[in-house]
């Protein structure tokens, strides 16, 4: 079972991150629900950019405000950094810094994700997975290091620059997105919305995976016979939202959909697409369709055809 879970759990990996196509069906996916939230896309294109670029730097000072005040605690009398006073004055700087980030506030509030469905950034030393990789490594002990690190780059290990810049998009497409809500919400012309209320309607629009399903449901999910299930169920909550509140919208957005393809538009996870569809799947065995999908083979493939 956990052999099972694990290949599940790579398998998840490989679609989510892996790919590229499903971030950018994701990014699409947001915009389109924020247009049908009233958002337009002037306001989408400035909040973005806000977003991305206060999400990115609040992170980065984060991490190094963390490492600085470290050096504090544990004493540290090194002159890399300049001698400890020279460290204090980076920590107010940072400090100062973080306090008038415009994306302060959401993030405080639990509004980043820690990531999408199912997608640990951490790898688990006990797992099976780590253990094969283990194996590996002793296996492959006297092949050159260029081709091992070669293969690596292909497979788009974890620890790799290709994984984390995709890893950190996805996690940010979501938030980026909720910021743009959170702003229109509270500056829109007619009933705009408190900060507090702004908060919560802006999580509630974008799935929350932190939060937990049933167990049984879980355990399917987990064993990838219903995969992805959470963002399926709570999905269809916000759809119901939005269809009362923006009626025209919805159904104008339907109705060009059924003339033209517009892409993966939030509409299309509307459970009334998937009437008649098996629901369930392969689970590990699916691995096996999966990595050719990964976003360094697709690129050499078009290059060779």
């Amino acid at each position: 079972e956990r052999m099972w879970q694990s290949l599940v759990q790579e398998t998840k990996d490989i679609i989510v991150v892996k790919t590229g196509t499903v971030l950018l069906g994701n990014v699409w996916s947001n915009l389109s629900l924020l247009w049908l939230k009233g958002v337009s896309f002037k306001e989408m294109a400035q909040h973005h950019a806000v977003a991305m670029a206060g999400a990115t730097s609040y992170m980065t000072d984060s991490e190094e405000l963390a490492r600085l005040r470290l050096l504090v605690q544990t004493g540290y009398q090194g002159t890399e950094d300049g001698g400890m006073k020279a460290i204090q004055e980076k920590i107010l700087v940072l400090e100062d810094a973080l306090a008038r980030n415009p994306v302060r506030e959401l993030i405080e509030a639990g509004l980043m994700p820690s990531i999408v469905e199912d997608v640990a950034a951490e790898e688990d030393p006990y797992s099976y997975k780590s253990l094969l990789v283990r194996k590996m490594e002793q296996a492959t002990a006297g092949v050159p290091k260029p081709l091992i690190n070669a293969a690596k780059a292909v497979y788009m290990a974890k620890d790799g620059a290709l994984y984390k810049g995709l890893y950190r998009a996805t996690q940010l497409s979501d938030f980026v997105a909720r910021y743009t809500l959170y702003q229109h919400l509270i500056s829109r012309e007619k009933n705009p919305m408190s900060k507090e209320a702004a908060l919560f309607e802006a999580s509630e629009a974008f799935i929350n995976y932190d939060l937990p399903m049933h167990r049984a449901l879980q355990y399917t999910d987990d064993m990838g016979l219903t995969p992805f299930m959470k963002y399926f169920l709570n999905i269809q909550r916000v759809l119901n939202k939005t269809m009362r509140e923006n009626p025209a919208r919805v159904l104008g957005m339907a109705a060009l959909g059924n003339v033209m393809d517009l892409g993966p538009i939030v509409l299309s996870s509307a459970a009334v697409t998937r009437i008649g569809n098996n629901p369930l799947e392969s689970g590990a065995f699916k691995i096996f369709g999966t990595v050719d999908d990964l976003a360094t083979i697709n690129a050499s493939m078009s290059l060779i055809k």
